[in-house]
């Protein structure tokens, strides 16, 4: 191939590639946008009954048909709670790990836009401590960051955390069904949410960890522990060479 046809073809690979994964990103945005409505809109509406079944409290009248019916309304509504909590949870899954899909394929993309401004500075000999800024390594990820505690997993949290909400309320209300105790069903409650975050922070960091290792990217936390660990076993190196 021509050498300019080359250069021609990796322009034009990096600026596709650079759009894809921009595009990626503003997929991901409108996936936490579209979640966050989804879970705030049906659970705006439950808190509206629900503050409005204050006013639904049984009052003494002859035939006892009122409080009947204000039973059969909170009942209703705790039952649908529970049902739209699980229906949110799975959704909220599904999306959670949507977008840790979308980040493995931004992964990809890093690498190709990486390998272009590889190819153009050993193709020019350009100085790339001097002039460029993000990386021109196919091993490095881009914008320095540290990506196990970035931009991409605190998006997974946000959707992560919420979840982790949801369930807890949902623990409360089965505790409750189940004839528990109020305060035994906070304990419980908060229980399930403290292991669940804790479970979803460990399972996003290991996600993200394993994506990186699998596509062969380094990020700055990884870059530095490498410098130092070879930076420490130099002199011992050269002690035993001595």
């Amino acid at each position: 191939m021509p050498e300019d046809y080359a250069s021609q073809f990796m322009l034009q690979e990096y600026t596709r590639i650079i759009d894809a994964y921009h595009d990626l990103h503003r997929q991901k945005d409108a996936l936490i946008k579209f979640y966050l409505a989804f879970v705030s809109l049906p659970l705006s509406v439950v808190a509206i009954f629900l503050a409005l079944s204050r006013f639904l409290q049984p009052i003494p009248q002859v035939g006892g048909t009122a409080p009947a019916q204000t039973g059969n309304i909170l009942l209703a509504l705790q039952t649908a709670g529970v049902f739209l909590s699980i229906l949110l949870v799975l959704v909220g899954v599904a999306v959670l790990m949507v977008m840790l899909m979308i980040r493995g394929e931004q992964y990809l993309y890093i690498k190709t836009i990486n390998g272009a401004r590889k190819y153009f500075r050993d193709k020019n000999g350009i100085d790339a401590e001097q002039y460029l800024v993000l990386p021109s390594e196919t091993h490095q990820l881009t914008f320095g960051q540290q990506e196990l505690s970035g931009r991409a997993f605190w998006e997974a949290m946000i959707v992560s955390f919420t979840n982790c909400i949801l369930l807890g309320f949902l623990f409360y209300e089965l505790s409750i069904h189940f004839g528990r105790h109020v305060y035994t069903a906070l304990v419980i409650a908060a229980g399930v949410f403290c292991v669940s975050a804790l479970g979803s922070v460990l399972f996003i960091r290991n996600w993200l960890k394993g994506r990186l290792l699998w596509h062969g990217l380094s990020d700055v936390a990884t870059m530095r522990r490498t410098v130092a660990q070879s930076t420490d076993t130099a002199p011992s190196t050269r002690t035993r060479n001595g």
